[in-house]
């Protein structure tokens, strides 16, 4: 059983401190405030200031929940963990939370990362990154010495997706033994459940490593685009539509290997007025 706070209305939040109250009240006057009319080059500017604000409140909040973390207070409300505390109670995923507290670890060792995300260099995705490559290496005792500077270059000009990339890049460099070793785990964990109700309808659950879920995702975005404007689907109706798609190519192309000396087929039993309905 969960103990839950009401998380804006305790005492220890109305003591919490005067900056952060402070905070919260002109961040309320800003989203209250009705917009006045601007450029697109100004809209353009507000949206990176916007953006910076938040990660810096991104990195504020990253410390304080590694520092959380290490107390027993989520213990005390009846949770697991701190990260099962902070997806609760601070609403949030748990890869956010996991984040979070790994930045907040992480940022004593990571001065320029910290910096360059402060200064609005990089964005705290990036930071994340950064954070969570170091802890890898410095977890492994197979790897080599962490290069901060050298990971840091490549966070300035590239951009999240790509850095992912880098980090991996960076991880396999340093220590490609368990670089494999998480990978060859990733693959053994992979599965694939059709999982059948009683009306043929089928439930789908599965997991594929990075290489196979780029592969199935490279082959179903072609089939998932948004068929003109009268395309009203929404996009997980879209990827459904094309997972099928994608397996009626199969089919019809008679390029699936034979079972039983037949290729395999898709047959439809329906009845003569469903036929006529159609």
């Amino acid at each position: 059983m969960f103990y839950t706070t009401d998380m804006c209305n305790t005492a220890d939040e109305a003591s919490a401190g005067g900056e952060l109250a402070a905070v919260q009240a002109a961040v309320e006057r800003f989203y209250s405030a009705s917009p006045a009319p601007r450029s697109p080059n100004q809209m353009a500017v507000e949206l990176r200031q916007t953006r910076h604000i938040i990660d810096l409140l991104e990195i504020t909040f990253a410390r304080g929940a590694a520092q959380f973390a290490e107390t027993d207070e989520y213990d005390k409300q009846g949770y697991v963990s701190p990260i099962a505390w902070l997806r609760h109670e601070c609403m949030t995923t748990g890869q956010a939370a996991a984040a979070a507290v790994c930045v907040g670890e992480q940022a004593e060792q990571l001065p320029l990362s910290v910096a360059a995300s402060e200064a609005g260099q990089i964005g705290f995705g990036h930071l994340s990154l950064v954070a969570s490559t170091a802890r890898a290496l410095k977890e492994s005792p197979t790897a080599g010495d962490f290069d901060e500077g050298r990971l840091l270059r490549k966070a300035l000009v590239h951009s999240v997706s790509r850095f992912r990339h880098d980090c991996a890049h960076e991880r396999h460099v340093a220590d490609a033994q368990a670089f494999l070793g998480d990978h060859l785990e990733r693959f053994e964990a992979r599965k694939f459940e059709l999982l059948s109700c009683e009306d043929g309808a089928l439930v789908l659950r599965g997991f594929l490593d990075s290489v196979g879920g780029a592969t199935l995702r490279t082959a179903l975005e072609p089939l998932a685009r948004r068929d003109g404007v009268a395309d009203v689907r929404s996009r997980e109706q879209r990827f459904a539509d094309a997972l099928v798609e994608l397996a009626s190519h199969g089919l019809d192309g008679g390029s699936l290997p034979t079972k039983s000396g037949q290729r395999p087929h898709l047959q439809i039993t329906a009845s003569l007025d469903t036929i006529r309905g159609l």
